[in-house]
Protein backbone atom coordinates (compact mmCIF):
# COMPACT_ATOMS: atom_id res chain seq x y z
CA UNK A 1 0.00 0.00 0.00
CA UNK A 2 2.91 2.56 0.73
CA UNK A 3 5.46 1.44 -1.54
CA UNK A 4 2.99 2.26 -4.54
CA UNK A 5 3.97 5.39 -6.89
CA UNK A 6 0.27 6.13 -7.23
CA UNK A 7 -2.26 7.76 -4.89
CA UNK A 8 -3.99 5.68 -2.51
CA UNK A 9 -6.81 6.35 0.03
CA UNK A 10 -9.46 4.20 2.00
CA UNK A 11 -12.04 6.09 3.58
CA UNK A 12 -15.25 5.41 5.48
CA UNK A 13 -18.76 5.30 4.45
CA UNK A 14 -19.63 9.01 5.21
CA UNK A 15 -16.49 9.72 2.69
CA UNK A 16 -13.97 10.60 5.86
CA UNK A 17 -9.96 9.45 5.22
CA UNK A 18 -8.93 6.85 7.04
CA UNK A 19 -5.71 6.19 5.38
CA UNK A 20 -3.70 7.77 2.67
CA UNK A 21 -0.21 6.42 0.57
CA UNK A 22 2.51 9.12 0.67
CA UNK A 23 1.87 9.11 -3.02
CA UNK A 24 -1.58 10.25 -2.21
CA UNK A 25 0.29 12.78 0.47
CA UNK A 26 2.75 14.56 -2.57
CA UNK A 27 0.12 14.55 -5.14
CA UNK A 28 -2.84 16.55 -3.21
CA UNK A 29 -0.18 18.65 -0.95
CA UNK A 30 -1.67 17.44 2.23
CA UNK A 31 0.35 15.18 4.83
CA UNK A 32 -1.47 11.85 6.15
CA UNK A 33 -1.91 13.62 9.46
CA UNK A 34 -3.65 17.01 7.62
CA UNK A 35 -6.07 14.38 5.76
CA UNK A 36 -7.00 12.98 8.60
CA UNK A 37 -10.91 13.33 10.09
CA UNK A 38 -11.25 15.52 6.79
CA UNK A 39 -13.94 14.45 4.36
CA UNK A 40 -13.21 13.58 0.93
CA UNK A 41 -15.33 16.40 -0.85
CA UNK A 42 -13.13 18.98 1.37
CA UNK A 43 -10.16 18.40 -0.98
CA UNK A 44 -12.09 17.78 -4.35
CA UNK A 45 -12.21 20.66 -6.77
CA UNK A 46 -15.78 21.94 -6.77
CA UNK A 47 -16.31 20.98 -10.31
CA UNK A 48 -15.45 17.29 -9.63
CA UNK A 49 -17.69 17.41 -6.00
CA UNK A 50 -21.07 16.42 -7.89
CA UNK A 51 -19.88 13.79 -10.27
CA UNK A 52 -17.49 12.34 -7.13
CA UNK A 53 -20.70 11.83 -5.10
CA UNK A 54 -22.83 10.72 -7.62
CA UNK A 55 -19.85 7.60 -8.23
CA UNK A 56 -19.52 7.55 -4.35
CA UNK A 57 -23.80 6.76 -4.25
CA UNK A 58 -23.32 4.16 -6.92
CA UNK A 59 -20.17 2.47 -4.83
CA UNK A 60 -22.79 2.24 -1.69
CA UNK A 61 -25.80 1.08 -2.99
CA UNK A 62 -23.64 -1.77 -4.34
CA UNK A 63 -24.27 -0.74 -8.07
CA UNK A 64 -20.31 -0.87 -8.34
CA UNK A 65 -17.92 -3.03 -5.86
CA UNK A 66 -14.90 -0.57 -6.55
CA UNK A 67 -14.05 3.07 -7.23
CA UNK A 68 -11.66 4.59 -9.43
CA UNK A 69 -11.42 7.75 -10.17
CA UNK A 70 -9.05 10.39 -11.84
CA UNK A 71 -9.58 14.01 -11.00
CA UNK A 72 -8.47 17.41 -9.58
CA UNK A 73 -7.80 18.08 -5.77
CA UNK A 74 -8.00 21.78 -3.96
CA UNK A 75 -4.02 22.21 -2.91
CA UNK A 76 -3.46 23.65 0.49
Amino acid sequence: YELGAVGKVQISLDGTFLRANGAFSKLTGFSEAELAGRRFAEITHPDDRRADAMEFERLLRGDIKTLTREKRYVRP
